[in-house]
């Protein structure tokens, strides 16, 4: 929450903002990677075609065991996405604001990452969320002299960061969605 908080304060700072809801995302990245791990254990474990003997079969079941050690930070993120968001939501979180469609699906606004389009079923949607989140993340955080990739960064007054007020609706919608998800009772 204080994440949070303090993302809602970074009001005219599209970077600060994208990236304090990020880390609202990022911290619950163990937490839902580990239950994805355990979900797919018990389905693998379940199936009565898996083979206790077959050695490849044992081998990815104890790849799963890991959580979120040895998964990458996109892989953490879509797992996150996937405990806390539904299909449909992002659909009227998107189709509901056509500006913000428009945004999201033009791959001219912020180069270099992926679009979202809602009406392409070919790739999942929350994929597509997760890819357009961390790619964007990648071009703030990797922001490094030299090597040649000064077209891809997203340093601050540049116009693309101007730009990027609907992409932070999206991170805070999601980080949203995180807190929920991740909510107990109320101590008293």
């Amino acid at each position: 929450m204080s994440l949070s908080r303090y993302a809602t304060s970074a009001t005219g700072m599209n970077l600060l903002a994208f990236l304090a809801y990020y880390q609202v995302l990022e911290f619950f990245f163990a937490r839902y990677s580990e239950l994805e791990a355990i979900r797919k254990a018990r389905t693998n474990l379940r199936n009565p075609l898996f083979n206790i003997e077959d050695d490849g079969q044992l081998g990815r079941l104890l790849m799963l065991g890991g959580g979120a050690k040895g998964r990458s930070e996109r892989d953490q993120l879509k797992a996150t996405l996937r405990s806390c968001l539904e299909v449909d939501e992002i659909d009227t979180f998107v189709l509901h604001h056509p500006e913000r469609a428009a945004h999201l699906k033009n791959k001219k606004k912020i180069v270099d990452v992926s679009i979202i389009n809602v009406e392409n079923r070919g790739v999942d949607l929350i994929d597509q969320v997760a890819y357009r989140i961390y790619e964007i993340r990648c071009r703030v955080v990797h922001a490094k002299d030299g090597g040649g990739h000064d077209s891809k960064l997203l340093m601050p007054y540049s116009p693309e960061v101007k730009e990027l007020s609907h992409d932070v609706d999206l991170v805070r919608f999601c980080a949203q969605r995180a807190l929920i998800a991740s909510a107990g009772p109320i101590q008293h």
